[in-house]
């Protein structure tokens, strides 16, 4: 795990050094040619976020870090609820994927391609698909009990 965290802790400071040099300037103005106008703001911006917004930047990075190993504590939990036992990093690592195909905007929400994408990936380590699909509903329905207590206070507090 040591070494893994090495070549991740070099793999962001060269990205970070990338951002920041001119070759990175070049390659998009090479990828995206005349659309380089949308992206010339992007290291102004950048830079002025880094300068003057260190503690949001700081504190996007961890939420970015922290959510997906929550949620592989969730999926690990659950799984061991269910009788089954799954490896930390391998939940992690759907959680961050099912994540981040959740984003692509072809369900509300996500739903159903969240789930389709983890009970594929859960099914590669010979899970079966009845407690992978068990897992992502509770997820689900734990999901939607939170928003709506959340909703419900926004609600309570909004008129007070």
């Amino acid at each position: 795990i040591g070494v893994f965290l090495l070549i991740i802790m070099i793999l962001i400071g060269l990205a970070t050094i990338f951002i920041f040099s001119k070759y990175s300037q070049q390659l998009i103005n090479f990828l995206f040619g005349k659309y380089q106008i949308y992206f010339s703001e992007f290291f102004t911006t950048l830079i002025n976020l880094i300068k003057n917004h260190k503690s949001k930047v700081i504190i996007n990075i961890l939420v970015t870090v922290i959510r997906p190993i929550l949620n592989g504590l969730l999926i690990l939990i659950l799984f061991r609820s269910l009788g089954y036992n799954v490896g930390i990093i391998y939940a992690t690592l759907v959680s961050s994927l099912t994540i981040i195909a959740s984003v692509i905007p072809i369900t509300p929400n996500g739903v159903g391609v969240r789930e389709g994408i983890g009970v594929f990936l859960f099914s590669r380590i010979n899970l079966p698909l009845e407690v992978s699909l068990s897992m992502y509903f509770m997820i689900f329905v734990l999901n939607t009990l939170l928003s709506l207590v959340g909703g419900l206070v926004y609600l309570v507090h909004k008129k007070s």
